[in-house]
């Protein structure tokens, strides 16, 4: 259907986009979503004057590229949502500073503080995906963001050898802190004057898009010519947004601000610049905790207890992931050093503290005066156990790359005082004990795909699960946790502890390793990857083509480049495990199998023709056919790459590298690679 009316277009729009948030993933809801996106940029090229038809077009693109498609085509998709976001906020600008803030002329439009919000959150998804894999071939959606925004005019990386113009990582991520902290002044300056209206009753009231939105005209007629000669500054055209202004929206972006600078915190090349990244972080945090307490800013309208007792939780998870992500940088960027001060000391045993009283707060069971739920597992919620298990693996993790280090060089934490070395060894096994625990229970509060679990399960449902990429987000969720699960068991396995006799710890590395194992098959299983556990004959025929020829085996069912990315991960962390178990008396030939088995599924998955870039960078190693922009995108070496920044460059020992080179060599034909 051709259309010729704008409001048809728009209002057609509506209903595909509705259909496809009915449909919410899979193959309908994609071409629903795709649908809405052609009649809204039908709309915007019918009315050019339309902020609403730009703004609409962008956020369903934005959906696209970070639930359904992969790169190259999610970087291109990517950056169109920024171009049409910027549009938009053309159309429909914030007013330019004044001097009384209080002024209603100077009010921003709630369509304009969402624009914002919504553009500072495409630009930073763009940084993200660009600092994984590159701007690969979409060099001309680089080109054209570069003509409307001025990006020399941001730091650039002492690694940024390319024109000052472009837009690199790093500089999207700023540009998008800056729209984000335009948005947080905006949302409090309209929250500050609605607490000054008389009849305000101490509740948050909400700005409706009415009070300070005009109706779009229905009048169609002489559309383009009118729509040429009006001014980029009109806000004549707009007529809709679904944002509503209250403190509830301000602290949530607000924690947008901070997890963006918690991500540029994580590429920081100076200590004093990743300082000053966690201070901006921590202040974005406190301007949130001061708007839930009335106490401390009796000028904003109080929120609901319930929600504030929701958002100060979140602001409780996000302070300690903050410190967490802060420490952990510090070690990257010092890590001969690390803890080099006693301040540095402090900080690390006090996090650990914190987060240990905090985990045993939310795993305790609940008492048996309350009721069922009340307290305890049952009341946590699955992001806090998540998190607060990132965190706890994270701070695992760190002692050991310590401990490490101290034993290489003989000096340091735990050599020079035996009974200080013992006590962080003993640390380290309780953090790394306490993140099975808050995993365990996070997965726990999430309905199994099926029933069962443990290496038994995983075997016998291969036959049922991993017969396609069935994946959901809650599964998708579940397969997450559990390679969680398997990377945990790998770091509580870690020789130092048995060889420090620590009473827990005897006799478990074993058992740990096949946890391990575990755990990432049930993982493989969740997310339709069960196939790669047998070279079975009915299922290889299965999945041929016409002559014989080899097919695609692992349809992307959705959930973007962040769901194949940790779908490589799942499987890399499935193959360590079995090069650890490979090394126990009685299963070397079993998991050596295993390994050939899963190493050619993956020289597959990795040469499949459908997503063919998207899939070598996700579990492929370099080919000269296929450059990638830095080596560590590619699949093994990425994983790799990660492994170490993490737990440090000893983690892998002379037999691991040396068994990585093998699958390497023998499966992807590295050898060919200069």
């Amino acid at each position: 259907m051709s259309y010729t009316s704008f409001d048809d277009a728009i209002d057609d729009g509506v209903e595909s986009e509705e259909k496809g948030e009915r449909h919410q993933f899979g193959p309908k809801a994609h071409r629903f979503f795709q649908q809405a996106y052609r009649l809204y940029s039908r709309a915007a090229q019918l009315r050019p004057s339309s902020p609403d038809a730009l703004y609409n077009a962008a956020r369903v693109q934005y959906l696209l590229a970070t639930q359904f498609c992969l790169p190259p085509e999610s970087i291109a998709c990517l950056a169109d949502s920024v171009f049409l976001f910027k549009a938009a906020l053309n159309l429909a600008p914030l007013p330019a500073q004044q001097g009384d803030e209080h002024q209603q002329a100077s009010l921003p439009s709630p369509f304009s503080l969402d624009v914002v919000s919504n553009l500072a959150t495409s630009l930073q998804s763009l940084g993200e995906l660009v600092d994984e894999v590159g701007w690969l071939d979409q060099i001309k959606s680089a080109e054209r963001l570069a003509s409307i925004a001025d990006y020399s005019a941001f730091d650039a990386a002492p690694s940024d050898t390319v024109d000052p113009r472009f837009p690199t990582s790093g500089k999207l991520l700023q540009e998008a802190i800056g729209f984000f902290r335009q948005a947080s002044l905006g949302q409090e300056q309209v929250l500050l004057d609605q607490a000054s209206e008389p009849q305000h009753d101490g509740q948050s009231q909400a700005v409706e898009p009415s009070e300070l939105a005009i109706a779009t005209p229905d009048d169609d007629s002489d559309m383009a010519d009118d729509d040429a000669s009006a001014p980029a500054s009109t806000l004549d055209e707009v007529g809709y947004t679904s944002s509503l202004v209250t403190v509830d929206t301000y602290v949530d972006t607000l924690i947008s601000l901070h997890a963006c600078l918690v991500t540029l915190l994580a590429s920081c090349e100076t200590v004093a610049h990743a300082q000053i990244c966690t201070a901006n972080a921590m202040e974005a945090l406190d301007r949130a905790a001061a708007a839930l307490d009335p106490s401390a800013n009796s000028r904003l309208p109080p929120l609901d207890e319930t929600e504030r007792e929701t958002k100060a939780l979140e602001l409780q998870r996000a302070r300690l992931s903050l410190r967490i992500a802060h420490v952990t940088r510090i070690a990257d960027l010092t890590p001969a050093t690390f803890p080099s001060t006693s301040e540095e000391a402090d900080e690390v045993e006090q996090l650990e503290q914190t987060l240990l009283e905090w985990s045993g707060n939310v795993l305790a069971p609940p008492s048996s005066s309350s009721s069922a739920g009340a307290t305890g597992a049952t009341a946590a919620d699955t992001a806090t156990l998540c998190e607060l298990g990132d965190g706890a693996l994270s701070l695992t993790r760190l002692r050991l790359r310590v401990l490490r280090r101290a034993s290489a060089s003989a000096s340091g934490v735990g050599v020079e005082d035996g009974k200080a070395g013992i006590a962080s060894i003993e640390c380290a096994w309780t953090l790394g004990t306490t993140t099975s625990r808050l995993f365990n229970a996070a997965l726990s509060t999430l309905s199994p795909t099926s029933a069962g679990g443990g290496g038994g399960g995983a075997t016998q449902g291969v036959a049922v699960l991993g017969a396609q990429n069935t994946s959901t987000p809650t599964t998708r969720l579940r397969s997450s946790i559990l390679c969680a699960l398997a990377s945990t068991s790998l770091v509580r396995s870690d020789v130092v502890f048995e060889s420090s006799n620590l009473p827990n710890a005897v006799g478990s590395r074993a058992k740990l390793i096949e946890n391990a194992r575990a755990y990432a098959r049930k993982g493989c299983l969740e997310i339709g990857l069960g196939w790669i556990f047998t070279a079975s004959p009915t299922s290889d025929a299965a999945r041929s083509g016409g002559g014989g020829t080899r097919m695609p085996v692992h349809p992307h069912n959705h959930g973007g480049w962040e769901t194949l990315s940790r779908e490589s991960e799942l499987v890399y962390t499935l193959l360590r495990s079995l090069f650890f178990r490979a090394g126990m008396s009685g299963k070397e030939e079993e998991s050596r199998t295993e390994i050939r088995t899963l190493a050619s599924r993956l020289s597959t998955l990795a040469s499949t023709t459908k997503g063919d870039v998207a899939f070598q960078l996700a579990f492929a190693v370099p080919h000269p056919l296929h450059p990638p922009p830095h080596t560590t995108t590619m699949g093994i070496d990425r994983f790799l790459s990660d492994l170490c920044d993490e737990e440090g460059q000893s983690a892998l020992g002379p037999d691991e590298i040396e068994f990585w080179s093998a699958v390497k060599q023998e499966f992807f034909g590295v050898e060919h690679v200069a």
